[in-house]
């Protein structure tokens, strides 16, 4: 998912990709993609789905053997899916999630 981030500090507009968890920044594609950090602007758009993660992780919880991928996908969103498995919090067999 492709974000149009607004820089708090500047007021310029960069391209956040929150799949990939990449910026369009100067500070990100030249200092940051090189380690696999995150600048600023992908913490800003991360942090605004920090609120749905508890309620996220209850709902793979509940289901003892695992919750559909596409159950979890239609109430909450694929972007949150993403960030989930690429932070190592959840994974995915078979179509059915698991909380780590």
């Amino acid at each position: 998912m492709k974000i149009q981030h607004i820089s708090k500090s500047s007021g310029k507009i960069y391209e956040v990709d929150l799949e990939n968890l990449t910026c369009k920044c100067p500070n990100y594609k030249f200092r940051l993609a090189k380690t696999g950090g995150m600048c600023k602007h992908i913490i800003e758009e991360l942090d605004k789905f920090e609120k749905k993660i508890p309620q996220a992780l209850e709902f793979i919880k509940t289901e003892g053997d695992g919750v559909d991928a596409v159950k979890f996908v239609e109430t909450f969103d694929e972007t949150l899916l993403n960030i989930l498995k690429k932070r190592g919090t959840v994974y995915e067999k078979l179509g059915r999630l698991y909380k780590l």
